[in-house]
């Protein structure tokens, strides 16, 4: 599901950027438009980082700019650079602090405005009426739609950058290993383990039912990009596709012109097809012209 969800991510950045070029026809607008509209998780984003790192003790300069201008739809959360000094396992629980924030906040989302365990509940039993009874408890929440647009660009911002941030962990993961084996050893990984059991179930449990959760936002979002940009494309008449992660737009004037180009083109080589076949015909003809009679061959049994 983890992996789903990373590439959805990735499907939705592009698409949300690429209607910004089919609205705007402008690679500075539409990268303001990009990171404006993704500010609530950019926002959310680089303030854990801010205050995360400051617990840790660790410098952190905050540099508020104008982005760039991008022609990929890609996040570059940079507005706030923490010091060189900082060690690898600090940055790396400085990197994934977002991530685990926006997991704790979807999920209070999720529970105290969606009620998402008693929606769950209701529709558990797989009947339609359930089902559509369930549905509606859940849109009937407060501001709904805020919500699930606030959801969707945290879901969406909140992930650490692989590998650059996550180097750290690798030394955090050997220490954690290194726990386990040590209780293995003494005999008492049973109780542990048997200490940990329903914590962990609940955890996964809620973990669970937050992936669900993005997954559905996000795969409608697919679905209304999906629509906008293809309807955009046909009233304007431009287009965009994405190629290695770049956005290669055409225009609605470039794009006559190169069917201008190619019906040019197709004239010309109609009009050297329309003289070819003369020229063929001569030179079959005298591929076809024997310059020497061939005689008959006897049959040895006749003399």
């Amino acid at each position: 599901m983890f992996i789903l969800l990373r590439r959805m991510e990735r499907w939705l950045h592009q698409h949300v950027f690429k209607v910004g070029w089919l609205v705007t026809q402008d690679y500075q607008t539409t990268t303001i438009l990009y990171y404006t509209f993704f500010l609530p998780g950019v926002f959310i984003h680089e303030l854990i980082y801010w205050l995360v790192a400051g617990a840790l003790g660790v410098r952190a300069e905050r540099s508020l700019k104008w982005p760039d201008k991008q022609e990929i739809g890609e996040l570059k959360l940079n507005f706030v650079q923490i010091s060189n000094r900082a060690g690898v396992i600090r940055k790396a629980v400085i990197s994934v602090a977002p991530m685990i924030f926006g997991l704790v906040f979807i999920w209070y989302i999720a529970a105290n405005v969606f009620n998402i365990m008693t929606v769950v509940g209701i529709m558990s039993t797989g009947e339609l009426n359930d089902v559509a009874a369930g549905f509606s408890l859940l849109i009937d929440a407060p501001l709904f739609w805020l919500w699930i647009y606030v959801i969707f660009t945290v879901a969406n911002t909140m992930y650490p950058t692989v590998p650059k941030d996550l180097q750290g962990w690798r030394t955090i993961f050997m220490g954690i290993g290194a726990v386990v084996v040590v209780i293995l050893l003494l005999g008492i990984g049973g109780q542990v383990f048997a200490v940990l059991e329903n914590p962990l179930s609940d955890i996964i449990a809620v973990m669970q039912t937050i992936l669900f959760l993005m997954i559905s936002i996000d795969f409608l979002m697919v679905l209304a990009l999906g629509t906008i940009e293809t309807t955009i494309e046909r009233i304007t008449g431009n287009s965009a596709t994405i190629q290695g992660g770049k956005l290669v737009t055409v225009t609605r004037q470039e794009a006559l012109e190169e069917r201008e180009k190619n019906v040019k083109k197709n004239v010309a080589v109609q009009s050297v097809n329309a003289i070819a076949p003369p020229q063929q015909a001569l030179a079959a003809f005298i591929y076809c012209l024997s310059l020497f009679p061939v005689r008959p061959v006897m049959n040895p049994s006749h003399k």
